[in-house]
């Protein structure tokens, strides 16, 4: 949608029914939310998203991004999710 002007120079903003995540987005992240319910621990194979206000958010909760595989060594037992856009077949 663009944008609404007014003759006095003010915008508004109108905000659909559904803004929120796309499906995808809504789906991992709820996923990575019922895995906390059942493990102590939940990893992601970097950032499950690319909306870092998120990506803490989740981290508070339990759902820790790392970086590597080497990484995972030094934390403690848990699940491990591969984010949406995969990762090369050697990891």
């Amino acid at each position: 949608m663009g944008r609404l002007r007014s003759c006095d120079n003010t915008m508004k903003i109108i905000t659909a029914k559904t803004a929120g995540f796309c499906y995808g987005v809504g789906r991992i992240i709820s996923a990575a939310q019922n895995e906390l319910k059942k493990s102590s621990r939940v990893y992601t194979l970097g950032p499950v998203i690319h909306n870092k206000r998120v990506v803490n958010e989740l981290a508070e909760k339990g759902i820790i991004p790392v970086n590597s595989i080497a990484e995972l060594n030094n934390k403690q037992n848990g699940t491990v999710i591969i984010r949406s856009h995969g990762v090369p077949p050697e990891i």
